[in-house]
């Protein structure tokens, strides 16, 4: 099994399609916002239907609903199973990093963690102190300033009793779900760019994704008979764009294009999800390299920037 992911607009898709059509893989999605059917334009969704190479999971989503990590684990190994496809010959391509994560880490804590009930704080100043507090291993392991990992090991603890440095997952990829112990490859494969090569890239898209016509699917929401759903859905969820795009169609109907202002916000809220993937991959990587209970036939960081994908694909079968 190959897994390729990276931050948006790393170049995740046109890598996956070429190394998939020199392996004969079939292609398996692990971004978020491309499960759910009738976005595409903004998710940067590939238009697979007009692909010879089979594509998998994506539009299995047809309604506004949250799909947790842990259910794409159980969905993902049902779906093996129930049509015997070769394990080894998947590729699971996608920039969200928990469904990433949840392919190789214990799904019953991922469950959990799905389940957890978030609770309110309201002074973020005092968090980290009350991490101190409670559980000082995992205080000295995040930033005073990083509140959302602060506000999820309280709730670890708040909902389970449970020390957040003592509910750590152990790490399990799929196959052990397949049953099938040996013979069994994964290479995982994290894709990087130079900062302004990255940046640069995610500006072109959007303004491609606009000219497009990302507004006019926004707009083909409404004739959904379920559109109030979705709209609460987006501007709750906000997968970048869609929330400004619904907002600004709210004060003009008739919209055709963003000013610029909107535009150079979608861009930069897109740049930030950006950095912020990356972070996590690196984390990740960390892990996984520094787990001496790790298995993993590949793990690689690859610069892109620094190398043609054909070439890349040369040196990655080599190395294989």
């Amino acid at each position: 099994m190959f897994i390729i992911s990276g931050p948006t607009g790393v170049g995740k898709t046109d890598l996956s399609l070429k190394l998939a059509d020199k392996l004969n893989l079939s292609i398996v999605n692990s971004d978020a916002w491309q499960f759910y059917k009738y976005l595409n334009i903004g998710t940067a969704k590939p238009d697979y239907k007009n692909l010879k190479i089979p594509h998998r999971f994506f539009d299995i989503l047809d309604k506004p609903e949250s799909y947790t990590s842990y259910r794409y684990r159980r969905d993902l190994v049902n779906f093996i199973k129930n049509n015997n496809i070769d394990f080894n010959k998947i590729l699971i391509t996608g920039g969200s990093g928990f469904y990433i994560n949840s392919l190789l880490f214990d799904s019953d804590n991922l469950n959990k963690l799905s389940n957890l009930i978030r609770y309110k704080y309201d002074n973020k100043s005092i968090l980290w102190d009350r991490l101190n507090k409670i559980d000082p291993d995992r205080a000295k392991e995040i930033n005073k300033n990083d509140y959302y990992r602060l506000e999820r090991s309280l709730d670890i603890w708040q909902n389970l009793k449970i020390k957040p440095s003592k509910f750590k997952p152990e790490f399990k990829p799929i196959n052990l779900d397949l049953n099938k112990k040996t013979n069994t490859r994964i290479n995982l494969i994290i894709l990087v760019r130079d900062r302004d090569d990255l940046y640069k890239r995610i500006n072109s898209r959007v303004d491609e994704m606009l000219s497009s016509g990302w507004i006019e699917e926004v707009k083909n929401l409404k004739n959904l008979s379920n559109y109030s759903s979705w709209k609460e859905f987006l501007l709750n969820k906000k997968p970048i764009g869609y929330d400004i795009i619904l907002n600004c169609l709210d004060s003009d109907t008739n919209l055709k294009n963003l000013d610029s202002n909107n535009i150079n916000l979608i861009k930069k809220l897109t740049r930030n999800y950006a950095k912020k993937q990356l972070i996590y991959f690196r984390m990740l990587s960390k892990k996984l390299i520094n787990n001496k209970d790790v298995d993993i036939t590949y793990l690689n960081l690859s610069n892109l920037t620094s190398a043609a994908v054909d070439l890349y694909i040369k040196q990655l079968l080599n190395s294989n």
